[in-house]
């Protein structure tokens, strides 16, 4: 008896988290990288950087924060069409919350990072 073959276009990603390292690991920092999360030196190696780029991205499309890439993390961050000017995802789309929201350009990165955004 033969085991059914996947299709080409089937692929499974592995788990991963803080230490994984690897061609997946590399294609996950790529993928941060192009949706607009640094996740730091693309080396194909699972560190802090990694780490706090996947927690960003988990929060901001309200997944499990726990830093942990399972295969629904890999869907979402798969089916994301490439940031065009790679500015950070810092928040959800109030409107859409399925939908990022990207910081405005007038506001300065430490009234963002304080919490003030542009609704001052």
């Amino acid at each position: 008896m033969q085991t059914p073959q996947k299709s080409h276009r089937q692929v499974e990603h592995p788990v991963l988290k803080m230490g994984a390292e690897g061609d997946s690991v590399l294609l996950l920092q790529q993928r941060l990288v192009m949706v607009g999360f640094d996740s730091g030196e693309i080396d194909g190696k699972f560190g802090t950087k990694t780490e706090i780029a996947v927690r960003a991205f988990q929060s901001a499309m309200d997944l499990p924060t726990d830093g942990v890439v399972t295969e629904h993390f890999w869907s979402v961050l798969l089916s994301l069409p490439p940031a065009g000017d790679h500015t950070p995802l810092l928040y959800r789309n109030p409107l859409n919350p399925y939908q990022p929201h990207r910081v405005p350009d007038y506001v300065p990165e430490q009234q963002v990072l304080q919490g003030k955004g542009d609704d001052q």
